[in-house]
């Protein structure tokens, strides 16, 4: 018997079993009989609770405060210390008064031109090229075309762009959601150079600072940059007066998964991306026709993000967690918990990431059992993966990348992989709801088709599965009501999938650790029973020795 104690690294905390943070939507669901099932889905579509975000203490105001002093230089509060600052009621009347954008309290200025001679005609062709750039059609000649802008503008006029028209930071820049999108949208590599090449150290930094919400978001530019860009958006949008009280929700907790359990900022944690969306006529989510609330938004898209635990920009390796039904940023701690799980099984030279860059089903949806969203995230997830290699490639590094996927996010990710350029190194599946059987051409293993490296002597694909006995929504998500009316591969039971499939009961194979119960990611709430993530589960373990290279150490089915 083979455990992967061994293997662990050393100088990581790892998170206790008693902790008791709540999973919103992932938790141990268990059933026994189909009619409740058939409730729970009636009951999602009839009834509808308000959600309300969770209180968080004034340390969250504090922390991003902190952070965004030195790029805004404005104040926390009006005559009050940080520490002394509550959050406020959400929604877009709770913060009154006009607000014009990130301001810092000395402007930067290009040598030779002062603010009397700004050129107003270049930052209102700045404007225009914006609108087109984040326009539902856009094409990445339109987003090329404003950066090239961008990079002919002064320090000052970049301010003054802010300033004026201050949805510059509300609304973000697109990422690509269709196979056209993701062809022509500026690469890794473009973004490098205009990032490192076209713009001086002072339009740089008057970028960063004014438009941090652009910035934060370009594949190309440093994550250590893109996190202190974000952060600064961050903290400007959650005290803006047009900030919905769904968006707020959600901004607070994204300002909460980047503290560490004492409340203080986690200087191990970076918030490589922030995407506001764009008001639409429909965000393309699924909403409950009778949660009236929700149906008033629905053209506001949900905030998304990406956070790490671990440098990106240093890492050896670096792995995508990528969530499925129930998952959003309104849970975003117990994500990024999730990621903090997994870098405590490995060292310091490894990052985790959780990917939170699109709109996984709501729990009970019946979203889970269409691929729409798959596809969508699927595109965005690609352009992601693509653009950190390729960053990464502009310092000559070239780190390993792997992808962990459950549920729903099992279907992204094998859209991801059948579109993305850059090759990864593994593929890990757990839970999955699913992968349909025409994403993939006939006659050829899946496998075979998704751009994943392969592993050891065998020069099998790296790609890797597992579905513990006592997972009752898997299935449902693979065969609705047992009406086997959707075609979807089952990872880890279809051999003609071609993934090597590894244990999660507990009892077979070579890797010790605990059965995994249902299909909850991790079980924080009941320390008895373990979840496909926790550690000293069968899964979590082999998880680990995947990571690290090892998977040939790994007995499989």
């Amino acid at each position: 018997m083979l455990s992967v104690k061994g293997h662990r690294g050393s100088g990581h905390t790892g998170n206790g079993r008693t902790l008791a943070a709540r999973e919103s939507g992932q938790g141990t669901v268990e059933y026994t009989g189909l009619a409740v099932v058939i409730a729970i889905i009636l009951g999602a579509l009839l009834f509808s609770a308000p959600s309300w975000g969770s209180a968080l203490t004034s340390t969250v105001d504090r922390i991003i405060c902190d952070i965004s002093q030195p790029l805004s230089g404005g104040e926390c509060g009006a005559g009050e210390s940080p520490e002394n600052l509550a959050l406020e009621e959400s929604g877009p009347d709770s913060h009154p008064g006009e607000d014009t954008g990130p301001q810092p309290a000395a402007a930067p200025e290009e040598p030779g031109i002062p603010d009397d001679r700004l050129e107003q005609e270049l930052v209102d062709e700045a404007v225009e090229l914006f609108e087109r750039a984040i326009a539902e059609d856009a094409t990445g000649d339109d987003i090329r075309a404003l950066r090239e802008h961008l990079a002919d503008l002064s320090p000052a006029e970049i301010r003054q762009l802010s300033a004026q028209h201050p949805n510059i930071n509300r609304y973000s820049m697109p990422v690509p959601r269709t196979h056209e999108q993701l062809a022509s949208f500026p690469t890794g590599a473009e973004g490098a150079s205009w990032w490192n090449d076209s713009l001086t150290e002072e339009q740089r930094t008057a970028l960063a600072q004014y438009m941090p919400l652009m910035i934060g978001n370009v594949e190309g530019v440093d994550y250590e940059t893109r996190s202190e860009a974000n952060l600064n958006a961050l903290a400007f949008l959650r005290g803006h007066e047009g900030t919905t009280a769904a968006q707020q929700e959600r901004l607070d907790q994204i300002a909460s998964s980047m503290l560490d359990p004492t409340g203080q900022l986690d200087e191990n944690r970076y918030l490589l991306s922030l995407n506001m969306g764009h008001p639409r006529e429909n965000s393309g989510r699924w909403y409950n026709p009778f949660d009236w609330g929700a149906a008033e938004e629905k053209h506001w898209p949900d905030p998304l993000a990406a956070v790490s635990v671990g440098n990106p920009d240093t890492t050896e390796t670096t792995s995508f967690n990528i969530a499925g039904m129930g998952s959003n940023t309104d849970n975003m701690p117990t994500e990024v918990r999730r990621a903090q799980g997994l870098y405590d099984g490995l060292d310091e030279t490894h990052a985790v990431i959780s990917w939170i860059g699109y709109d996984p089903p709501s729990t009970a949806s019946p979203s889970v059992w269409s691929s729409d969203l798959a596809e969508a995230g699927g595109y965005a997830l690609a352009y992601a993966l693509d653009g950190y290699q390729q960053t990464r490639a502009t310092s000559g590094d070239s780190p390993e990348v792997f992808l962990n996927c459950h549920s729903y996010g099992t279907n992204t990710c094998n859209h991801a992989l059948m579109n993305n350029q850059e090759t990864v190194a593994g593929l890990t599946m757990y839970g999955s709801s699913g992968i349909p059987h025409h994403l993939f051409e006939e006659g050829v293993p899946p496998v075979q088709q998704l751009n994943v490296a392969t592993y050891g002597e065998s020069n099998l694909p790296a790609v890797f599965a597992t579905e513990s006995p006592d997972d009752f929504w898997a299935p449902l998500g693979r065969n609705p009501l047992g009406l086997g009316i959707i075609d979807r591969y089952n990872p880890a039971q279809d051999a003609s999938y071609g993934a090597q499939i590894f244990y999660s009961d507990g009892e077979g194979g070579n890797i010790e650790g605990e059965g995994v119960h249902g299909h909850g990611q991790n079980e924080y709430d009941h320390p008895e029973r373990y979840g496909y993530l926790d550690p000293d589960s069968q899964s979590y373990e082999t998880m680990i020795l995947i990571l690290q290279g090892l998977a040939e150490e790994v007995e499989f089915k």
